[in-house]
């Protein structure tokens, strides 16, 4: 009997032991994981106007709230505004104004600034609405989701994750590394370079970088950026039309670089 329970003891001892196994060489993957941001929503809107354009605009919904705005405004009837004319924009999302600060380019083009808000608990409507404050003269322009596309890719210790284009503007999403205690012993800093391939490109130069990342290794992996980066791109050329990749260059004693594709993972309409 007691010969008996041993084996069972045994096996069961065995069979924890190969349970438990998977698990641990695993748990550190699972502990990155848990640390990334959680998003909930990315939307990119534009307005159609006879008198303005508005596209690019940027909403964004996470734990901490809403980010909104980083728009790109063009005034197209030149009756509207006159040099030295004041101008404002407000954001109008259901029963919320937010008034933006301006990056004026020239009389007729402007950029919004991102207004971060905690307290903005859905968006059924939105609006901008553009105020001409010398003349009293007022465009009020309804806001359309638009589409996204995301990208991903990884190989066997780092995913690129949620990278969204619209156009030519890129957010950046988070960049995941497994085992990154193992890392840091190894390197110190490290650099990303975000790259297209040229169209019908056949030469060895057939990558342009348009985007470098550069930083620590705890600054740069397992976390999640809300950046946005507007891509100087060739006229009529798309960033979202192209093949897209990184390269990841890890930076210690000795360097080590390489790179990773990524895919289109689906069109997201918001």
């Amino acid at each position: 009997m007691k010969k008996i329970n041993k084996t069972h003891l045994s096996v069961a001892v065995l069979l924890l032991v190969v349970l438990l196994f998977p698990l641990m060489t695993q748990y550190k993957n699972f502990v990155f994981h848990t640390y990334e941001t959680k998003v909930f929503q990315k939307s990119i809107y534009y307005g159609l106007h006879d008198s303005a354009f508005v596209d690019y605009y940027s909403l964004v919904e996470n734990e901490k709230g809403y980010q909104l705005g980083k728009a790109k405004v063009t005034i197209k009837d030149e009756s509207f505004i006159h040099d030295g004319d004041e101008v404002e924009m407000t954001s109008l999302i259901d029963d919320h104004s937010f008034e933006h600060v301006l990056e004026k380019e020239d009389l007729y083009h402007y950029n919004l600034d991102l207004i971060t808000d905690k307290n903005l608990g859905s968006v059924n409507q939105l609006t901008l609405e553009i105020k001409n404050k010398t003349t009293g003269q007022t465009l009020s322009i309804p806001l359309n989701p638009s589409e996204l596309n995301v990208y991903t890719g990884q190989n066997k210790d780092f995913t690129v994750k949620e990278l969204y284009v619209y156009k030519n503007r890129i957010q950046l999403g988070s960049i995941n590394c497994a085992n990154i205690d193992q890392w840091k012993k190894e390197y110190d800093n490290v650099r990303i370079e975000y790259r297209y391939k040229k169209p019908e490109s056949t030469s060895n130069d057939q990558y342009v970088v348009f985007y470098k990342q550069t930083g620590t290794i705890d600054e740069i992996f397992n976390h999640y950026s809300m950046d946005r980066i507007d891509v100087k791109m060739p006229e009529d050329i798309l960033l979202q039309n192209l093949d897209l990749s990184i390269v990841i260059v890890l930076e210690g004693e000795n360097d080590l670089a390489f790179s990773i594709n990524l895919s289109k993972v689906n069109e997201v309409k918001s």
